[in-house]
């Protein structure tokens, strides 16, 4: 299953800053990066119950924290993200995020294609198949990139809709699907 995890480029300028603490910058092209942000996916698959998850997102050391949780109370999957440039880099194991593990292009166009090391451990690819799909859930409707996942761990390979501003937006894959339900920000 894919990581979170998740969008149009804003740009700030001529901001004061409040704090001199440069610990976590406030993103830029990831604009769903934030502390306290959430994102709930309604979530199915052929071996589990229907159910949802929550992604918790906290500054952490210059990074943000990514923790999802499945059932009550029950982390799943600890990762920490990292806008670098315009880029959005992962980590499985630290906030010490290495910027060449490219998560997500910032600016993708069709027939891109990264490959990046997943928490796990396996090597994963992103492909962009389509622009700016029109995308609708339970939490609105969204503009999207329309790109593939494929792990060398897996069979499969899984289709994703992603917006820079809210992150994931629809996941489908043969094992399981997930699709924004709501969110706080």
């Amino acid at each position: 299953m894919g990581a979170v995890a998740l969008m149009s480029i804003s740009v700030l300028t001529g901001c004061k800053k409040d704090s001199d603490d440069d610990s976590t910058p406030a993103p830029t092209t990831f604009t769903f990066l934030g502390d306290g942000r959430q994102l709930e996916y309604s979530f199915n698959s052929i071996f589990l119950p229907d159910t949802s998850f929550t992604v918790n997102l906290t500054a952490d050391g210059g990074a943000f924290k990514n923790v999802q949780i499945f059932y009550p109370s029950v982390n799943k999957d600890s990762t920490w993200l990292k806008e670098c440039g315009t880029n959005l880099a992962i980590s499985g194991t630290s906030s010490s995020v290495d910027c060449a593990n490219i998560f997500f292009k910032g600016t993708r166009a069709v027939g891109d294609s990264w490959s990046f090391t997943t928490s796990s451990g396996s090597t994963a690819t992103h492909a962009v198949v389509e622009k700016n799909v029109s995308v609708t859930v339970a939490a609105g409707t969204f503009i999207c990139d329309k790109m593939t996942y494929r792990s060398t761990t897996s069979i499969t390979t899984d289709t994703l809709y992603f917006n820079n501003q809210y992150s994931f937006i629809k996941y489908e894959g043969l094992l399981g699907n997930y699709e924004l339900r709501s969110k706080n920000f």
